[in-house]
């Protein structure tokens, strides 16, 4: 419309980078939204460089055994930067606007601003994030200075790592409005989604958890294409009955319904988000009986 386009911030996960996930991000501004993807400067990612030129590269723990006590300590500090930076993207691209029409920055890439001079501000901002990504669009939905103004209008996290977030924070749960999680099908069986089903357990009542059958982590991103089939899923790099591109396709399709439904004024109309499909929220005993019954399958 004559007001814009909703701006959409993406996070990238653990040991990744913001290349990694063009596909994704290509998908979702294909349907009229500017998508904007963070280069965490962490030591999350792969490899990151500063406005000054430092190169930033992974940083890893230490050999000691791993544990959740000594995730949550060690990622804390990377949460809390991923957290400022994201809110610094926030309070950017929602800045007042000039007489000139020009944004109230202190950049001058010319181009940059102009692509926010592009942004419906109105809408307020869409968070979007994969694996360490997801969370820590979480946390920032949790941050006062972002929730008390009502400046993100929907979260969409796919395999949000939520083992890396402490009891706190997984006790307070979602409060965005309108929330979307997706897993991947192999992160079903997985020992650390007790932590995601304990961040859902607690947020509003729309929010919603779906997996995406025969995916695995990795299917998110760019490197289920990096090489031809006969290749990718020997390197786990594709589930084994997955098809090409699917994973990404019906992700960010979800993902913007997702927005759209979280921006419009008339009331959420429900979505076929097929072929995504419910993942319950149980009781920690169900899950655990669920679980056993397909290793007991397998």
């Amino acid at each position: 419309n004559n007001n814009g386009f909703p701006v959409v911030l993406f996070s990238h996960g653990l040991g990744g980078c913001m290349e990694m996930y063009t596909q994704l991000c290509q998908q979702v501004a294909s349907s009229g939204m500017i998508v904007v993807a963070l280069e965490h400067e962490d030591g999350s990612g792969c490899y990151a460089k500063t406005e000054s030129g430092e190169t930033i590269f992974y940083k890893r723990p230490d050999n000691t055994p791993y544990s959740r006590e000594k995730v949550v300590n060690f990622r804390k500090a990377f949460l809390q930067q991923r957290v400022k930076e994201t809110m610094q993207a926030i309070e950017f691209f929602l800045a007042e606007k000039t007489e000139q029409g020009q944004v109230n920055d202190s950049s001058n890439d010319r181009l940059f601003s102009k692509v926010a001079q592009a942004i419906d501000q109105s809408k307020g901002v869409a968070l979007f994030g994969h694996s360490f990504g997801g969370t820590t669009m979480a946390l920032t939905t949790q941050q006062e200075s972002i929730s008390s103004k009502g400046l993100i209008n929907s979260l969409t996290m796919l395999d949000p790592w939520a083992f890396t977030l402490d009891d706190d924070a997984l006790q307070k749960g979602i409060p965005s409005s309108t929330s979307l999680s997706i897993l991947s099908e192999s992160w079903l069986d997985n020992p650390e989604n007790k932590q995601i089903l304990q961040l859902h357990s607690t947020t509003s009542p729309k929010d919603s958890l779906f997996y995406m059958p025969r995916s695995i982590h990795s299917s998110f991103s760019d490197t289920a294409t990096w090489a031809p089939r006969f290749a990718t899923r020997p390197l786990g790099l594709r589930g084994k009955k997955e098809k090409r591109h699917e994973t990404i396709q019906s992700c960010a399709n979800a993902c913007i319904n997702n927005i759209i439904n979280s921006i419009e004024s008339s009331e959420e109309k429900s979505v076929d988000l097929a072929p995504l499909v419910p993942f319950p929220i149980m009781a920690e005993e169900e899950q655990e009986e669920l679980t056993r019954s397909k290793i007991l399958a397998s």
